[in-house]
């Protein structure tokens, strides 16, 4: 998928507000770039723009709130609204499980292991399951972090959203999960002697299993396969862990590779 990263050198230094660039303070236009990107080609540039030109862009802050519902509807997502999420998130799930995207906000701090900002930071969401009670978000975060993929809201959110806007691109629908008959033609890793794979570990088997968490759906970090089990990679097999149903910890083992396998030809 494609998901636009404030920190491009195409324009991370670029003012945004007057007191921040691009990369530091730009999450909300690219926010709604990350959406509209999912149905037609954008520039997230010009979505900067737009919150530029309207005064959306705040010094000192970042982006208004207001300024995330006026580009959505700006740049063609019909049905466009914030949702009340003060007492419940009812809402926001039947509208994405009826093929809208979101925009969260996230306040500052951790759950389930996973910071999203320390003070404040808009998430594009363009994906959404319900599976064992919980409900799964397809993340596109264009900040530093790099917390795209799919996670759970009530391990990894809860708590932390006062804000949620959705809206829908005319005609889409929601975005088509791996069917279960899918099935990987790649090669898994073999896994280490101690049975497991643990950040610092390099070489052509992680690059494999970064292969695979791309295929399935999680993402390694910006640079790819790049056969480093850095951050990013042991947050992909975390999430991967959790979507199907394993111990969250982080490493690939012998668990792991026996769901994997079974996602193979």
């Amino acid at each position: 998928m494609t998901i636009y990263k404030q920190y491009d050198s195409r324009w991370g230094r670029k003012n945004y507000n007057g007191s921040s660039s691009i990369g530091t303070a730009a999450c909300g236009p690219f926010s709604v770039a990350n959406i509209i990107v999912e149905h037609k080609p954008i520039n997230p540039m010009d979505v900067v723009k737009f919150m530029q030109k309207n005064g959306y862009a705040i010094r000192n802050q970042g982006t208004a709130w207001s300024g995330i519902l006026a580009a959505m509807k700006h740049f063609g997502l019909s049905g466009a609204k914030k949702v009340d999420v003060s007492k419940s998130m009812s809402e926001v799930w039947e509208y994405m499980k009826n093929g809208y995207d979101a925009v969260f906000l996230f306040k500052g701090g951790s759950r389930g292991g996973v910071c999203w900002t320390t003070q404040g930071h808009y998430v594009a969401m363009v994906g959404y399951k319900f599976k064992n009670n919980k409900h799964y978000l397809k993340a596109k975060d264009s900040g530093c972090r790099d917390h795209d993929g799919w996670y759970c809201y009530e391990t990894q959110m809860k708590g932390l959203i006062p804000k949620v806007w959705v809206g829908k691109m005319d005609g889409s629908k929601p975005e088509p999960t791996p069917k279960p008959d899918a099935k990987y033609t790649g090669k898994l890793p073999a896994l280490p002697k101690r049975g497991y794979f643990l950040p610092g570990d390099k070489g052509d088997n992680v690059g494999l299993l970064q292969k695979f968490l791309i295929w399935a759906g999680f993402s390694v970090g910006r640079t790819g396969a790049d056969k480093i089990y850095g951050n990013a990679t042991k947050n992909a097999v975390k999430q991967f862990e959790q979507a199907y149903g394993l111990s969250p910890d982080g490493k690939w083992g012998k668990k792991c590779q026996a769901k994997a396998k079974t996602m193979c030809k």
